[in-house]
């Protein structure tokens, strides 16, 4: 699996598009991610952390996650690592176009524990990681044995029922193509049957929302749907991989402020109001 996901990420870096010096707003996206995706200022209020912050990227890929943090915490020390040469490389120019900001990138693979001397960290973000390696336990404990003793991480998982179209139409190619067919065969094989959808189809609604009424061009049709298979969570089961590495749940990164209580309560009777409220954060999640 190891191999695969490396080979694929060397072909199709990311986040893409990969131009250098970055397209506009680029950064501005990932900075609105980062914002909503983790509640750091608040959090710092309660605890006294450095003046300099150290700050890592597990799997920056092209390194837009990692300067968008540069960016929003000025004077951190920031380093991002990856497993891919070629997406490192294209990090490293895209830093050298945004300005003066301390950020490092190093190659390293995350299945292994990180080297001497790296951490610890005050915050870790892990993002489009966890569902593209063989063990994810493995690798949260690696990165938690790198966290600061009050230190946070942010890891993505792909979201199991958020996925379903994408299965469905990576089932439809895998069972329609032949074995002459190379990838950009199978992607316009892909973008034919995407055309013949009906409008309310599951999967032409996924991309109206992704990509826009046009639906996806062959370069997001090869990284959506033919890319590495990843692995899949729902809420419990995200909250119990955290758990086996040794990490303690916390909140639901969400572009709203984290209310589960309300994800399908609107207009519930004081009671169950009242009984939503007495829940542990852990069984309030799994109300989303």
């Amino acid at each position: 699996m190891r191999d695969a996901v490396l080979e694929y990420f060397e072909s199709f870096p990311d986040p893409s598009p990969v131009a250098v010096p970055i397209e506009p707003n680029q950064l501005d996206r990932i900075d609105d991610y980062l914002h909503y995706g983790w509640s750091w200022h608040r959090y710092r209020y309660c605890y006294r952390y450095p003046e300099r912050l150290r700050i890592l990227d597990a799997g920056c890929g092209t390194g837009l996650t990692t300067l968008g943090l540069a960016r929003l915490n000025p004077g951190a020390a920031v380093l991002g690592l990856d497993a891919s040469p070629r997406s490192l490389e294209l990090a490293a120019r895209r830093a050298e176009t945004v300005g003066r900001l301390d950020v490092d990138f190093r190659q390293h693979d995350l299945d292994t524990p990180l080297p001497g001397g790296l951490g610890p960290f005050d915050f870790v973000v892990c993002r489009r990681v966890l569902g593209l390696v063989a063990d994810p336990v493995r690798v949260l404990e690696h990165l938690a044995r790198a966290l600061d003793d009050r230190g946070l991480l942010l890891a993505t998982f792909p979201a199991r029922e958020g996925r379903r179209p994408i299965r469905q139409m990576r089932r439809a190619v895998e069972v329609l193509s032949t074995p002459a067919m190379g990838p950009t065969e199978r992607a316009d094989l892909g973008l034919e049957l995407f055309r013949l959808l009906r409008p309310d189809h599951p999967i032409r609604q996924f991309e109206t929302r992704h990509s826009g009424p046009a639906g996806p061009n062959r370069e997001r049709f090869l990284r959506t749907y033919l890319g590495p298979d990843e692995r899949d969570w729902d809420l419990a089961d995200a909250i119990a991989t955290l758990e086996q590495a040794g990490l303690k749940f916390l909140y639901v990164a969400t572009g709203r402020p984290w209310r589960p209580d309300l994800a399908f309560l609107p207009g519930a009777s004081e009671s169950l109001q009242n009984r939503v409220a007495d829940l542990s954060d852990q069984d309030r999640a799994l109300l989303i």
